[in-house]
């Protein structure tokens, strides 16, 4: 069963409160997956604790497979948990509101489309689009490979280690995906 995160603003309309615990209803009730996090507080049976709000949010981020981000708002938190689960390699579906007349962020706009998925909803397509995103979206896994290289491919990735922007691995990764996997006609037409 995958571990869902769900990020929401802070503040927001009253009127915008039945949106967000239809999300909640719905990844509680989803027998695909585990919702990990408290959301008393936005029902106002308690408060969260400010101590430690990070650390409880960073540690559910990291224990996810998935993270659902409500976007409808501008919220510098949810904007934060965004930015940390894509570089915790976490699969992010952004959700904003339909009947608000505003544009989407470009920056979210831009993001890669095989890591975060931003979609319109309303209350009526909300559970199918969570339904569709969570039978179609496999969470991003890692998997160990090892092989023998030659002097060639040793003295390339000993180049690739210069730049420490990245490491090798993800270097590889992308290159990997980027240059053989995606344009691999065959491999496309499979």
């Amino acid at each position: 069963m995958n571990k869902v995160y769900l990020a929401l603003p802070s503040r927001f309309p009253k009127t915008h409160k039945c949106y967000l615990q239809q999300i909640i209803s719905f990844l509680k009730d989803n027998q695909k997956v585990t919702l990990i996090a408290d959301f008393n507080w936005l029902n106002g049976n308690k408060e969260r604790d400010n101590d430690d709000y990070f650390e409880k949010d960073i540690q559910a981020i990291e224990n996810s497979d998935f993270v659902v981000a409500e976007i409808s708002y501008p919220s510098s938190g949810v904007g934060f948990q965004i930015s940390y689960s894509l570089t915790k390699k976490k699969k992010v579906l952004c959700l904003y509101k339909d009947t608000l007349n505003k544009t989407v962020s470009k920056f979210l706009k831009s993001l890669p489309e095989n890591h975060t998925k931003v979609i319109k909803y309303d209350s009526n397509n909300l559970d199918a689009i969570l339904t569709k995103y969570f039978s179609v979206t496999k969470p991003f896994k890692l998997h160990k490979f090892n092989f023998i290289i030659s002097e060639k491919i040793k003295d390339y990735l000993k180049w690739l280690a210069e730049d420490t922007s990245q490491s090798v691995s993800e270097k590889l990764r992308y290159l990997v995906e980027k240059k053989i996997v995606d344009t691999d006609k065959d491999y496309q037409n499979k």
